[in-house]
Parts: structure tokens; sequence; C-alpha cells
């Protein structure tokens, strides 16, 4: 463990652990790469937080905590060694995480998958942060154990299994009218564990081999996000150059813009049929909608940079 420790230091990390009282063993280990502490600090407004296996040695499971960048681009957050996967644990790690938070805005939603203990912890760590179950692996669920059943037999498990209890945490007439910005699975930090595993090469790698791979991981992803905010000032595109987005472009991300193209063209069918907005995009993602295009294009206006999201 001193080995280890020192290698985190000499790496920049920020980590903390703790023992067991009794056995003065290493029950928990919380840490973090330098540039995923800049990239916390500066998008901290989603987590996917989900446990994996099968990646040391100590066969400890791994809490894998994962963000986004405003340009839509996944970054490892934070890595956690668990002894246990109880309420306890979970609560000692988000609260390391939040430690990372001071003077900076707290996570304004959290995705998991139903495991309890993490959503407690949760709940607890992060009271004010919507907090929204993974639709992919609801689903998946569903098909499971809706095989053999038929009309009112799926009806009635879907029910009493998920939507008596979560419903607001996955239904999109609930989720919808939360800040989740295009957020409603987990698949995120899947993909994240099956990366760090590929890298791995083993089920039983040492604890230092583990930061080693966590460290070429980083590099990859922060020269990936570098080039996305490369992009929002380099990158042209026809359909992004039109007066309604003049105080836009250069200011926001790419992935912003192309949202806005899209409910542009919503907006006109809207016109064209007599649909309702929904207005959707403004309360998930907190930017103008179609409605709101509308109104800025009847008036012969620009979309202000201050009526986007911080994010």
């Amino acid at each position: 463990m001193e080995v280890l420790f020192r290698l985190l230091g000499d790496k920049g990390y920020t980590y903390d652990f703790r023992k067991n009282s009794s056995t003065n063993a290493m029950e928990d280990l919380f840490f973090m790469h330098p540039t995923s502490y800049m990239m916390f600090r500066a998008f901290p407004h989603v987590l996917i937080i989900d446990t994996t296996y099968n990646t040391n040695e100590y066969k400890l499971p791994l809490v894998q905590i994962i963000g986004v960048t405003s340009t839509g681009k996944t970054i490892t957050i934070a890595l956690s060694f668990i002894s246990k996967e109880k309420d306890d644990n979970f609560t000692w790690v988000l609260t390391r995480l939040k430690a990372m938070l001071h003077k900076c805005m707290m996570p304004r939603v959290i995705l998991t998958d139903r495991d309890l203990a993490l959503m407690n912890a949760c709940n607890v760590v992060f009271p004010d942060a919507a907090k929204l179950l993974c639709k992919w692996h609801i689903s998946q669920n569903i098909k499971k154990h809706c095989k053999q059943r038929f009309g009112r037999g799926v009806f009635d498990y879907v029910n009493a299994n998920w939507l008596v209890k979560y419903k607001e945490m996955f239904v999109s007439a609930w989720t919808d009218q939360v800040l989740h910005f295009r957020n409603s699975t987990t698949n995120r930090v899947e993909s994240a564990h099956a990366l760090l595993k590929k890298h791995l090469l083993t089920m039983k790698s040492t604890l230092e081999n583990f930061v080693g791979v966590n460290d070429q991981i980083m590099k990859l992803q922060q020269k990936t996000i570098k080039g996305t905010f490369e992009d929002i000032r380099n990158k042209k595109m026809n359909d992004h150059d039109i007066p309604l987005f003049k105080e836009l472009r250069g200011n926001v991300s790419i992935l912003t813009l192309e949202i806005f193209v899209k409910e542009l063209n919503r907006m006109n069918k809207i016109i064209e049929h007599g649909y309702g907005c929904g207005c959707h995009i403004r309360t998930s993602c907190s930017l103008p909608c179609a409605c709101m295009l509308s109104n800025y294009l009847t008036a012969y206006e620009t979309i202000p940079l201050d009526s986007t999201d911080i994010f």
C-alpha cells in the first residue's frame, strides 16, 4: 500500500482511504486523476455511477464515477475500491467526491441502476440532485422477467416492480421535467467499464498497474475532449451559419447548435400540423425550445447567449 500511495502522490492524484478499525487493513480507497479534478470542477452537472468487478487481484468491487462535458464527451471523474457494497461504503465514497467541489456547483442529476445502497447514499450526500434510473437496464430487466408473460401479466410486473416506486426516475413524462441534459441511461459508465478492462488485459491486475492504466485512459479522454472544444471555434457547418445563431457560434458547443437545428425542424412541424411544443428541451436541457425559437424568428432576434444553460 505504501508503494501505491507513493505512486498516487507522484502522479498528482487526489486520494483518500480508510482502514478497518479491528484489522488495520484498508477497507476503501478513493482516488481522482489531476485532469479529472479539473474537469469535474468545470463540469459537475451530470454524474453516472456504477460498480464493476474483476479488475484487481484483491477482488475488490470498483466504483466508477463518470461525468459529461458540455460537448457531450465522457470523462472519468473518480474511482474507488470498496470492501462492501453497503450504504456506508457508498456514502464514504460520495462524501470524498463532494469534497472535491469546494466552492463549486453541486451535481444536478445522478444516474444509476437500481442499486438500493448506492441510491440511498446519493440521497444522503447529494439530496438536491435529480436522481434517475437507467432506462436501458430497466428495459433489459423487463424483457428478462416477462418472456413467458402476456398482456396483463406484463403490465402487472412492470407496475409492481417499477412504476409504483420508480416512475419519476425513468418515465419521460416525469424525467423530462428535470435537468438531465439528454442523459437517460448508464451506457457511458458501462462503456467506461469495458474500456478499462480492455486496457487492463487481466482480471487480476495489481493496484499499481491499475493506476498506470487509468493514466493512459485519461490521456486519451483529455485529447478527445480538447478536440471538441477546438471544434467550437474552428469547425464550420452550413446549417449553423444563420443569423439566429449569431451570438452562439464560437461560444457554445457544436452539440448545442445541433440541438437547436433539430428544434428548428420540429418547430416547422409544429407550425405545419398544429402540435403543441411540449417545451422538453427547455425543461430537460435548459435551452430555448421550439416555441421560443419561433418567437425569436418572428421578432427578427438572435438567440441570446444568456438564454442557454451555464453547462
